[in-house]
């Protein structure tokens, strides 16, 4: 049930997404508002501005709606927002668990292989992965052009199983061409952007302009936003201090933080936790809210539209494999991690193991992983793990120069790891 008591102006409709049905007869608009559309891709969009009198909205009559998710609220000067249903998960439960950065497979020429792509999702679908990220780090984001992510996030969109999410890796070195990019992943499907510091100007990246430069976004984008945290490859690291600072904004949900240090990964979980004690996000300005609701059998949505800061945590994802397990003792939500790629089954295992309480079990099998996440992130890089995934039956293709494929002799201590860790026979 959707009451309207808080309601400033709720959501627009999404331009180029034609309504495909109406919301069935059981739902009902009160105060004659206009009834809602679905849209696209099952979100739905409510199409009207409430303005009754304080007093009968106060009744709280409400809106049943029949499977559909609500995204949220928007104030008139806020853009639309737009997320994509999942029927079986709320809004936390999307976002947590393992999700492999796919890395993006290139023919010998060095053009886009979008099947070999399209081939290596299919085979990810079987697994028990939470989703994928599409053009991070091991996509060679930094390598494709404006068109050619807009062609990985549709192949990675349109071969993703019902129920899993992609997150697009959007970020740039201007706030500009970010929010460029992060259309263009919303305009594909893609469920949030990852957006790593820009870090051409590290020297210059103070909170100050970290704060502008992801709230800019975050304002604009028809997508929640995810913060991305890689020092190894930026030069910069962010503090907990300035994440918990961005992550008041509304459509700032979470963070992949990929600098290994779990003392940094509490201290961002600290900071960025919400309690009923503390003050919710934001408050007193004008922000979109957000909800989700559970609906396995199109169930009625809750009784109650939560803003984002009551209705859920700050996700905080480890981006760095060894800090992973012990990170999810104090509330970090899972990992996007390099050898999820050709370890599916076994790190979604040690996430399960971890819920389960089986703890002993889970470290035996983050043990016998970790030198193959070495191998393919530290030691070799992407083109690690492109040669890993060749071997082990996805399509790895060929990095993008100036990057190389692994040599003769590399390729063959690399084999070695992965047989000592029994994923190839």
């Amino acid at each position: 049930m959707l009451p309207l008591t808080s309601m400033n102006e709720v959501l627009e409709p999404c331009e180029g997404y034609e309504p495909f049905a109406k919301v069935k007869d059981e739902s009902r608009w009160h105060h004659g508002a206009p009834r809602p559309r679905i849209r696209m891709r099952g979100v739905l969009f409510v199409e009207s501005v409430c303005r009754s009198d304080e007093s009968l909205c106060g009744e709280e009559e409400s809106l049943p709606l029949i499977g559909g998710v609500v995204v949220g609220l928007r104030d008139s000067s806020l853009p639309t927002l737009r997320v994509a249903q999942n029927d079986t998960h709320d809004w936390r439960k999307m976002f947590n668990g393992i999700l492999p950065p796919l890395p993006t497979p290139f023919k010998e020429d060095g053009a886009l292989d979008l099947e070999a792509l399209r081939s290596n999702v299919e085979q990810l679908n079987a697994t028990g992965l939470a989703g994928y990220v599409a053009l991070g780090t091991n996509g060679e984001a930094v390598h494709v052009t404006p068109e050619e992510a807009s062609q990985v996030f549709a192949t990675v969109r349109q071969a993703s199983a019902p129920g899993k999410i992609v997150i697009a890796g959007t970020g740039q070195l201007s706030t500009a061409a970010t929010l460029d990019v992060t259309q263009r992943a919303a305009d594909a499907g893609c469920d949030a952007a990852l957006i790593v510091t820009p870090f051409y100007y590290k020297n210059s990246m103070t909170a100050e302009v970290l704060k502008k430069h992801y709230f800019t976004i975050a304002d604009q984008s028809p997508i929640p936003v995810m913060i991305y945290n890689v020092p190894a490859n930026t030069g910069l690291n962010v503090a907990s201090s300035i994440v918990a600072e961005i992550a008041q904004h509304p459509n700032v949900v979470g963070i992949k933080d990929s600098a290994g240090d779990v003392n940094q990964l509490a201290e961002t979980v600290r900071l960025t936790r919400r309690h009923e004690d503390k003050e919710p996000r934001r408050q007193g300005g004008k922000h979109p809210e957000r909800s989700a609701a559970e609906s396995k059998d199109a169930t009625l949505i809750s009784a109650s539209l939560r803003s984002a800061s009551s209705a859920s945590e700050f996700m905080v994802f480890s981006g760095n494999y060894g800090a992973m397990l012990p990170s999810l003792s104090f509330g970090v939500v899972g990992g996007i991690l390099a050898v999820s790629n050709i370890a599916p089954n076994e790190c979604v295992r040690i996430h399960e193991l971890f819920q389960q309480g089986k703890i002993a079990e889970a470290g035996e099998l983050h043990l016998r992983l970790l030198p193959v996440a070495r191998a393919v992130t530290a030691q070799f890089g992407v083109p690690g793990l492109k040669a890993a995934m060749d071997m082990l039956g996805y399509h790895g293709g060929y990095p993008r120069l100036p990057l190389l494929p692994l040599g003769e002799n590399q390729c063959a201590e690399l084999e070695k790891v992965l047989r000592e860790a029994e994923l190839l026979k």
